[in-house]
């Protein structure tokens, strides 16, 4: 009993240490590799892969990250899929089994996709119970802490990548743009609530406010070149097509700004919030409003194709193919939907709210929903 009593102290410090998560990525990546993912996969926000017709949808695996997702996506590189979530996580699986290989663990909230260019990863973290966040760059083939950076702010939009750096907009306001070894370049003040993800064109670095503006900045000095006024309500998620911004509305209202003529209108009036960024083919404009109206509009004609409601909440971007158009809805569901004829081809029903935006790597989708749920499915 005595020597038992000697030991208790040694194994309970064992039992304490084996039931800590760690906190490292150290990745296998093939040497050379020069990927860059991000949400939508480039800075313009593009939901669009060139994949055939979806017949059905096989599960492959089913992993967790036991922390919720926001309405954002997942990234991949090579073997390997990436997700945030917001109890301060990024977590990496193998894409093939499902099995987790990395965790990064923060105190605070991950709202934004991590960023992934090479070897590196960067990612911002809103602290816990600290008005700031953390922007980080991680190297992940050598499993080590690049650089942390404090933020004033609680940065939850999603993070731009430049060829020369990492934009990074707060809620309250602050445009940041930090170098790839954490050096800030610059700091602008703008005093206005922003909750919408910052879109590249050329370079200018484009987003909206709650006020109602689109905001257009110098990339290299942030810089405000112009403001253009377009709703009374907050301007939400956009996205970029053939020199033209889109951008939904509280005001229920999809807008678009010509970055050649200088000219805004708009295009389409739902009556409900527009929250997602648009998903675009190279002939339509796919979108959603919070009354769970979905809508396929001609860029070319200027008029609606169909519309279909779905008895949900549309608040993340839809995934748009060949053939179809894949719909995440928060009423736990996932549509798959002709996208000529606006007719549901399927619908895949789920025990959470569907909180990604559909990914395609190598025939293989992924979806998420509560809680903290990561499927993988064999498109057959």
């Amino acid at each position: 009993m005595g020597f038992l009593k000697k030991l208790f102290p040694y194994i309970l410090l064992l039992f304490f240490i084996g039931g800590c998560s760690s906190s490292l990525i150290k990745l296998d990546i093939e040497p050379g590799y020069t990927g860059l993912e991000m949400f939508g996969q480039k800075s313009e926000r593009s939901f669009y892969y060139d994949i055939q017709k979806i017949d059905t949808l096989k599960l492959k695996w089913s992993s967790s990250t036991k922390g919720s997702f926001t309405n954002n996506t997942v990234v991949t590189a090579e073997k390997f899929v990436f997700i945030n979530d917001l109890a301060g996580r990024i977590t990496v699986f193998d894409i093939e089994t499902g099995k987790r290989k990395g965790m990064l663990n923060y105190k605070g909230s991950v709202y934004t996709t991590p960023v992934i260019n090479k070897y590196t990863t960067y990612f911002a973290v809103a602290e816990l119970n600290n008005p700031s966040s953390l922007l980080v760059g991680y190297d992940i083939f050598n499993g080590v802490e690049l650089f942390k950076v404090e933020i004033e702010g609680k940065i939850v939009n999603e993070l731009l990548f430049l060829d020369d750096g990492i934009i990074a907009i707060t809620g309250n306001g602050d445009v940041f743009k930090y170098g790839f070894k954490g050096e800030k370049i610059f700091q602008i003040r703008l005093r206005k609530g922003i909750n919408s993800h910052p879109t590249l064109y050329k370079e200018q670095v484009v987003f909206g406010t709650k006020e109602g503006e689109i905001l257009i900045l110098d990339k290299n000095n942030g810089q405000v070149k112009r403001k253009v006024k377009i709703s009374d309500q907050s301007l939400n998620n956009g996205s970029i097509k053939n020199n033209i911004f889109y951008i939904g509305s509280d005001d229920g209202n999809l807008y678009s700004y010509n970055f050649e003529t200088g000219k805004e209108k708009i295009l389409f009036k739902t009556g409900s919030k527009i929250i997602a960024a648009p998903s675009f083919d190279d002939e339509n404009i796919y979108f959603g409003s919070m009354a769970g109206w979905f809508y396929s509009f001609s860029l070319k004609k200027e008029k609606m194709n169909w519309s279909i409601n779905l008895n949900g909440l549309i608040n993340a971007s839809a995934m748009v193919t060949k053939d179809e158009v894949v719909i995440p809805d928060l009423n736990k569901n996932i549509y798959i939907v002709n996208k000529r004829t606006g007719g549901i081809n399927s619908v895949y029903k789920y025990e959470g709210r569907v909180k990604l935006t559909p990914v395609v790597k190598d025939n293989l989708l992924f979806i998420g929903y509560d809680n903290g749920v990561l499927e993988c499915y064999e498109i057959q």
